[in-house]
């Protein structure tokens, strides 16, 4: 496990936060820009776009990807609303993903990773007319919806087959909140349906996989701490950069309690910004 290891942004940090408080406590809430990405069995899925204001479509502009968690179960867009409202005052564009659910549509983890995959092909595909930059999207996600954003990325399983495969939809970076690694201990919740092994990322074959930063309260078990230092064992495997940044004793969804005066939900907007910046691109700044 890798702890942050760079003292010296400890202090950029700090200023860091107390300039995005200032910036997400005095956000617009506008209406994002809603467009269908797929439609399957009758189902039209969306995509929910929150643009930085100020900005031309024409500029092409990095974006974060999230998907929701709730167990595959149920959950809503809303959840990285506030996340996609602090990027956007960062000069990111956010956007929330909707994904099939066990209890509306009676689907398994794999169909919900078909639709993570078709999310990413879309927005690569339309990126340029929509105004973001198609090799810089990252994916982020919560719980099962951190599962998502990271299983769709060099998992080779779960393609619709209407999709246009000749675009990968490997995320350029992953940023995980208590991320669902390892679904096998959970395929019981779906009657045994799904392959669970290869719809897990820990099982990742390709080394060709995402920079990660990792948001996990070790204290406790309904995602296993133990998954998380497997998941980082096989990125580190193939060489590349996995960061584990510990909570403790917060609970599973600390990191989005929607609170801007609570603590450990803010650090998490704040290392969430500085991992972009680390390794996104040089042109992302702080307006």
């Amino acid at each position: 496990m890798r702890l942050i290891p760079y003292m010296k942004k400890i202090i950029i940090s700090v200023v860091l936060t107390l300039l995005m408080y200032s910036l997400v406590t005095g956000h617009s809430q506008s209406s994002p820009e809603k467009r269908i990405y797929k439609e399957t069995d009758g189902i039209a899925l969306h995509l929910y776009t929150y643009r930085p204001s100020g900005i031309a479509c024409e500029k092409s502009l990095p974006a974060v990807v999230f998907f929701f968690g709730g167990g595959w179960v149920n959950g809503t867009v809303n959840q990285f609303k506030p996340n996609c409202l602090f990027l956007t005052d960062q000069g990111i564009i956010g956007i929330t993903a909707e994904y099939r659910l066990k209890n509306k549509h009676g689907i398994t983890p794999l169909e919900a990773i078909s639709d993570a995959k078709s999310a990413f092909r879309w927005l690569k595909r339309k990126g340029k007319e929509l105004g973001n930059d198609p090799e810089r999207i990252l994916a982020g996600g919560g719980s099962a919806g951190g599962h998502l954003a990271a299983a769709k990325a060099k998992i080779n399983c779960c393609n619709d087959l209407r999709d246009d495969l000749s675009i990968d939809p490997t995320p350029c970076e992953l940023i995980l909140f208590n991320a669902v690694l390892d679904i096998n201990p959970i395929v019981q919740r779906f009657d045994g349906k799904e392959s669970s092994a290869k719809a897990s990322p820990i099982n990742y074959e390709d080394k060709e996989v995402p920079t990660t930063r990792i948001f996990h309260d070790a204290g406790h078990n309904l995602v296993p701490f133990s998954s998380i230092l497997e998941f980082q064992k096989t990125i580190h495997g193939y060489g590349n950069y996995c960061e584990a940044i510990l909570f403790g004793g917060m609970g599973h969804g600390f990191f989005n309690k929607g609170k801007y005066d609570d603590r450990p939900y803010h650090r998490t907007l704040t290392l969430m910004r500085l991992f972009i910046d680390d390794f996104g691109s040089d042109t992302i700044s702080i307006k």
